[in-house]
């Protein structure tokens, strides 16, 4: 059971996430989160040292999250193409850029040179993930013969890639979707032309 410290800095997680996916990243400040949260600056204070605390602790708790909805989504799946394109699902909604998620504010955070590591984590959490779901597809035979982690990490320097370009240059959904279905594609046994 969590202590009531605990609850209290969850919340203000919770209200700082708000707070950084309207604004992104650079332009929050601990005010603005305090104010979301509705407690003081000094309340916020007694749990985070800045806003880089606050937000490499928002992308923690974001990981977490998808984790839950990524195990939830699979959990009567059995095949690895089908996990797969849940997980691409996955990242396709953020990649649209449709308010509510972090993305804007991830990539003002990777800039701003206060990532204390939490970007990079997050990314090789992704690629252990597709590693696995390699391995599994290539023993099953649906997937091709591939060096599955040099695999999923170019599948995901793709997906960083096209998330930094959605940021900049406003991805359409068809774009979003043709990079998708190649990567997928990329790895079928019978790849369609």
């Amino acid at each position: 059971m969590a202590t009531r410290s605990e609850e209290k800095k969850q919340f203000i997680v919770r209200c700082a996430r708000n707070v950084f996916s309207r604004m992104g990243y650079t332009r929050v400040t601990m005010k603005d989160i305090a104010n979301e949260a509705k407690i003081s600056r000094g309340g916020l204070y007694l749990y985070f040292t800045g806003t880089a605390d606050i937000f490499s602790a928002v992308l923690k708790e974001d990981a977490l999250e998808d984790d839950g909805v990524f195990e939830m989504r699979i959990r009567d799946v059995t095949s690895a193409g089908e996990i797969l394109r849940i997980f691409l699902d996955e990242q396709k909604k953020e990649l649209s850029g449709k308010e509510g998620t972090l993305l804007r504010a991830q990539l003002e955070y990777a800039l701003s040179g206060e990532d204390t590591g939490a970007i990079r984590e997050k990314f090789e959490a992704a690629v252990k993930v597709l590693e696995y779901l390699l391995k599994l597809g290539m023993q099953s035979g649906e997937f091709r013969r591939v060096n599955p982690r040099l695999h999923a990490e170019h599948m995901m320097y793709v997906i960083e890639g096209m998330k930094t370009a959605s940021g900049t240059m406003h991805l359409t959904e068809e774009e979003i979707e043709r990079e998708f279905s190649y990567l997928l594609d990329d790895l079928m046994t019978d790849p369609v032309p």
